[in-house]
């Protein structure tokens, strides 16, 4: 708690070393850019050179501001000569140990300006909003307030719930300090043939419950089945990386041209859903800490134990409040 509470410091470092370029300029608007990776604070930065600007994209920081609402107070920094602006914004969560006083005792050790806020949810609402789709599973993230609405639209969320029609079951995945909750509606797929026992597993693996739905169809079975034995093995190939994200669980999309399971190999990456249509699939990672990651990969067999090569995953990184910003 405490790295989180004196993380405002280390920005207020990078800024006074690295601002850099004429304040303002010609064409250049000032406005505030936010990045909130818990349930517990967010930070708010504005710049005043479009070279800082350009920094803070780089870094993965959205245009917008922190929600005030439902929070314990924000501690602000402002230094003219430098030309920067700094805000943290502190909320209560279910833990109940950060509170006012602790942060404004951090804030005043530091020499910023405390401003007291509420702690009224009575305008607080829960939305829920579709991350990812495809044939075999649909995710949900939900967010009870505006803070945690804020960090899921800028995470790319769509406000929208996923079809039950038809769902296997659910996997309800609660809230693992980054602000919300998750859901996994998991399908038959385009084939019909998965079950609700193929994913079960998985989701109580990453500390999630099922919830057992009801499918409604049965798998139709080939009229012409094929004598000739399969000896092909699939293909593999990445469609969407996953470059930079605060997501602790991001998706990775892939294409393969057969059906059949996933088998991790090698590095920190693992994942629920083993279970691959032909075509493109969408799965959702295990959580992961922050950092950078280069050597995850995975293949792919076939119904008739034909394996893929390996697909290694490009490299990509995980960004939290504990990163390291340099």
């Amino acid at each position: 708690m405490i790295s989180r509470i004196l993380l405002p410091l280390l920005i207020l470092s990078l800024a006074a070393c690295g601002g850099s370029g004429e304040e303002g300029g010609s064409g250049f608007n000032p406005q505030p850019y936010m990045l909130q990776n818990s349930n517990q604070m967010c930070l708010e930065y504005t710049p005043f050179t479009q070279d800082e600007q350009s920094q803070l994209q780089a870094q993965g920081w959205y245009p917008g501001s922190c929600s005030r609402s439902n929070s314990l107070g924000a501690c602000e920094y402002s230094y003219e000569g430098n030309g920067f602006y700094v805000s943290s914004i502190y909320y209560q969560d279910a833990t109940g140990l950060l509170t006012t006083d602790l942060v404004r005792q951090n804030c005043e050790m530091s020499q910023g300006r405390f401003i007291e806020g509420s702690t009224d949810t009575s305008n607080d609402v829960t939305r829920t909003y579709i991350m990812q789709s495809n044939s075999l599973s649909c995710l949900e993230y939900i967010g009870d307030t505006q803070a945690s609405h804020n960090l899921i639209e800028a995470s790319g969320g769509v406000e929208g719930t996923c079809s039950r029609e038809q769902a296997l079951g659910v996997c309800d995945k609660p809230d693992n300090g980054i602000g919300f909750r998750s859901k996994t509606i998991y399908y038959p797929g385009e084939t019909g043939l998965m079950t609700a026992d193929d994913f079960v597993d998985g989701c109580e693996n990453i500390g999630g419950t099922f919830i057992y739905g009801s499918v409604g169809v049965e798998p139709t079975p080939d009229p012409n089945p094929d004598p000739t034995p399969d000896v092909t093995a699939p293909v593999l190939l990445e469609v969407t990386g996953i470059g930079s994200t605060i997501d602790l669980s991001p998706g990775y999309e892939f294409n393969s041209t057969e059906s059949g399971q996933i088998t991790w190999m090698q590095g920190s990456c693992t994942s629920e859903a083993i279970a691959v249509v032909e075509g493109n699939n969408l799965i959702e990672l295990s959580a992961l800490t922050s950092g950078e990651y280069f050597n995850c990969e995975f293949i792919v067999t076939d119904n008739a134990g034909n394996q893929s090569e390996p697909l290694i995953l490009s490299s990509f990184s995980i960004i939290t409040p504990d990163s390291d910003y340099d």
